[in-house]
């Protein structure tokens, strides 16, 4: 019939990420043109509204590379969350991550990191500490105005979040940076420990509790709905005072409350019943309790899923687990942990975006990422054990609880992840072998041992050394042999600065005895002594100047005596510097350089110089001078010949 194509094409799967047929769409659009009449029309209908379209976008898909990915999400609503079991993932790369030692990103680069971090799906993104610095303000600023305002299809919108101290000028100043996102959201802390509140803050904790409170309602005073506030090391805080700073920040309008583990002190199940505690107390109020949870025993991650499955709804988290000290739970950590056992948690963030973003922060960061990190690492997915090879390649699933493509690792048809070593088994080198095309090598019994055999030999002394080049020049080093003849023996060839033991012809001295070590030499510039003893060849150098014409060094050994002129005129400098007035500073500066001409016009007076380095008109000048004395000599010396008869 005519309308069999069109009725194929409203069949097809649809263009975008959700896999809801045409029809299905069309239908969702006739229901947003009624929710949005409605939404102007009636008011009061606004909250029904709400929960009707959370429920119309409860559909999750997955994607092609096995990565589970929620397009849809619970509508944000600050201290509620419509689903039971949605996760809100915190990252705070850009703040707590930035706050690792040798970590320091521009604000492009974290424009850039926040876009990664928008795209694989966040919830809230924490910008910075807008009241660090200018930049940092600027960084957060430009976050919010950009990654802050820019809506999805299925109508995602990251928070913005800036971090402020419990004090007016911190709140207004992070307040003015994120205003201008869609969700703006001011995260507020006090520390409430024992060991905080009387070395740190050094106030009583009625003090802390009214600080708290203050802070909180100045920043629902300027407009803020969204207001998260952190008692900072709660894990070592009194519970019941943790109760009351809750309830007092609660009542002034807070509506996230973040639980760290500031130093990393507590275990999980100690974690896991503080928060279940506090869950519990509050759980007739419109809260959601977050966890913070530092890694200073190695046990940031299974702090937050232990917080999690106690009523937690945020976990606080970075990429790659970088930030202060030994660094936060890891994001991709948590998400993995969550998708495979979440137990009825999930997340909306899509998986297949860790990889990349885990390369851009390790870029942009400087940190590198070590081998054996969880997910992210070099290692995650390879296997050298031959055990472990031999079941990979039967079946993935034997030693992988995740395949690569899951969280944006990808992989060429028919690899498995096999990294040859000495651990390797036969079943490995016979895949490799078929994989680079010698499939006859493998199939032959005698020529594939003999090839094994070799492999091990290579493979133990191979291992995790990469190559060396050779340098230029002659080969030098003492893995090579001399060559035997008269008067140079079979030996190591000796290395400049290596004092070994070396072979030696008959006529030595020394009887093969270990040789005096040589005289340490000065380290020259630009790496000349490091190159020489690599095995470069010394270039040709022109002859050197005389002792009293080398400039004086700077090495302890060539310093100059402590009452030399140039080290008198330093220490009057610098005097100079420190002590006097411009003006008198101008006439000592110029009284002090009429003194070193001085010296030097005396040094140079004393010096003495070579013939060679005399000047040429002044050797010319001396010959013209003194060889009319010679003739007059010779003469004199003839008419003393002639005069006493000496001509025969």
């Amino acid at each position: 019939s005519p309308f069999a194509s069109t009725r194929a094409k409203a069949m097809a799967p649809c263009c975008c990420r959700s896999c809801v047929p045409r029809r299905g769409m069309f239908f969702l659009l006739f229901a947003l043109l009624g929710v949005s009449s409605a939404w102007v029309a009636l008011p009061s209908t606004r909250p029904l509204l709400r929960r009707r379209w959370a429920l119309l976008s409860s559909v999750t898909t997955t994607t092609e590379g096995g990565g589970l990915s929620p397009t849809s999400r619970p509508e944000y609503v600050p201290g509620k969350i419509s689903d039971p079991g949605y996760v809100r993932i915190f990252d705070t790369t850009l703040r707590d991550g930035e706050q690792s030692p040798g970590a320091t990103l521009t604000s492009s680069e974290k424009l850039e990191i926040a876009r990664a971090l928008s795209k694989a799906g966040v919830d809230i993104i924490e910008a910075g500490f807008p009241v660090a610095s200018p930049d940092d303000f600027e960084a957060v600023r430009r976050i919010a105005r950009t990654v802050g305002n820019e809506v999805r299809e299925d109508g995602y919108v990251p928070v913005i979040c800036g971090l402020s101290r419990a004090n007016t000028k911190d709140i207004q100043r992070a307040w003015d940076a994120v205003k201008l996102a869609r969700y703006p959201r001011i995260h507020t802390f006090i520390a409430t420990s024992e060991v905080h509140m009387k070395s740190k803050l050094r106030k009583t904790p009625d003090e802390v509790v009214d600080t708290a409170v203050k802070a909180v309602t100045f920043a629902r005073d300027l407009g803020c709905d969204d207001v998260e506030f952190s008692p900072e090391d709660a894990g070592r805080s009194d519970p019941e005072f943790l109760e009351r700073v809750i309830a007092a920040v609660a009542d002034a309008g807070a509506t996230t409350i973040n639980i760290p583990d500031t130093t990393g002190w507590n275990m999980p199940w100690e974690f896991g019943s503080l928060l279940e505690r506090l869950v519990t107390k509050f759980q007739d109020r419109d809260l959601v309790f977050s966890t913070h949870c530092q890694n200073d025993l190695g046990l940031a991650t299974a702090n937050s899923l232990a917080g999690a499955r106690m009523g937690a709804r945020q976990i606080e988290c970075t990429i790659n687990g970088i930030g202060e000290r030994a660094g936060n739970a890891a994001l991709e950590e948590v998400v993995c942990a969550l998708k495979l056992k979440g137990d009825g948690l999930r997340t909306a963030v899509d998986s297949t975006t860790i990889t990349p973003t885990s390369r851009l922060v390790a870029q942009y960061t400087g940190m590198a990422v070590q081998p054996h990190k969880a997910i992210v690492g070099a290692n995650a997915f390879r296997h050298e054990s031959g055990i472990h090879q031999d079941g990979m390649i039967k079946n993935k699933e034997t030693y992988e609880i995740m395949t690569p493509e899951s969280v944006g690792l990808g992989r060429v048809d028919g690899d498995v992840g096999i990294v040859l070593g000495k651990h390797s088994g036969r079943n490995a080198v016979a895949t490799r072998l078929r994989e680079l095309g010698y499939a006859d090598v493998a199939d032959d019994a005698e020529r594939f041992a003999a090839v094994f055999t070799r492999f091990k030999e290579v493979a133990e002394k191979k291992k995790g050394r990469p190559r060396r080049r050779r340098p230029r020049g002659p080969r030098r080093g003492r893995s090579l042999l001399r060559r035997q003849g008269p008067g140079r023996p079979l030996g190591p060839r000796r290395r400049p600065g290596h004092h070994g033991l070396q072979r030696r012809p008959h006529g030595d001295p020394h009887h093969g005895r270990p040789r005096r070590p040589a005289p340490r030499r000065r380290q020259h510039r630009h790496g000349t002594r490091r190159r020489r003893l690599q095995g470069h060849r010394r270039p040709h150098r022109r002859r050197r100047r005389p002792r009293e014409l080398r400039p004086r060094g700077r090495h302890r050994r060539h310093r100059r005596p402590r009452h030399h002129p140039r080290r008198r005129h330093a220490k009057a400098r610098l005097a100079i510097r420190i002590l006097l007035p411009p003006r008198l500073r101008r006439r000592r500066t110029e009284a002090l350089l009429r003194l070193r001409r001085r010296h030097r016009r005396r040094r140079l007076l004393r010096t003495r110089l070579p013939r060679r380095h005399q000047q040429a008109p002044l050797l010319e000048q001396n010959t013209q001078a003194t060889r009319p004395g010679k003739q007059q000599q010779q003469q004199q010396l003839q008419r003393q010949v002639v005069t006493t008869g000496g001509g025969a």
